[in-house]
């Protein structure tokens, strides 16, 4: 637990363990109930749901790439993080304020798709802030990293369940992680 004190004392790694439990709360508070939302709350069938799940798992990884090779060519994280977080929120705020079956494939594959260059945007600054630390310390960096992301999910589904049972629909839960990735 010493060696988790010492790595949080680094601005950068604090901020970059507070950002991805943020990233991790996003996800974790939307995914349990996306397909529920989509198929059944906003009318999208159960093909054109799997088929949008496909798309959107190919512009994830085609845009994480290419904002981490912008980032890389930039020589700055700052910009790409502000960037890709300002898509979250507009992802996930679009699909709690015109909830539609258009609108949320509008931002599965668009902002959303930005969005989730977040994590790995987010493990390359803190990597990067790490060049001067000890092999243990950069091991220890890396497991804060890792346990931030998990804590998220471990807890986030079950609140976000509990705060919103007893609602007719499961939309708020983006109006809380376009609220998570805002902050």
């Amino acid at each position: 637990m010493g060696d988790i004190r010492a790595a949080l004392r680094h601005p950068v790694v604090r901020l970059g363990a507070a950002a991805i439990f943020l990233y991790g709360f996003a996800g974790a508070a939307t995914s349990p109930f996306q397909s529920v939302v989509a198929i059944t709350g906003l009318g999208l069938g159960d093909r054109a749901y799997a088929a949008l799940i496909l798309i959107a798992a190919f512009a994830n990884v085609a845009l994480s790439i290419g904002v981490g090779l912008f980032a890389d060519r930039l020589g700055s994280y700052r910009m790409p993080l502000l960037a890709v977080s300002a898509a979250g929120v507009l992802g996930y705020g679009a699909i709690w304020l015109w909830p539609s079956a258009a609108m949320f494939v509008l931002a599965m594959i668009g902002p959303l798709a930005v969005f989730h260059a977040l994590n790995p945007l987010l493990f390359g600054t803190v990597r990067a802030r790490t060049a001067g630390m000890t092999a243990r310390e950069v091991e220890t960096v890396s497991t804060l990293m890792r346990m931030m992301i998990s804590l998220a999910w471990v807890l986030t589904p079950g609140l976000v369940a509990l705060a919103l049972r007893g609602q007719p629909t499961m939309l708020p839960a983006w109006a809380i992680a376009a609220g998570g990735v805002a902050v």
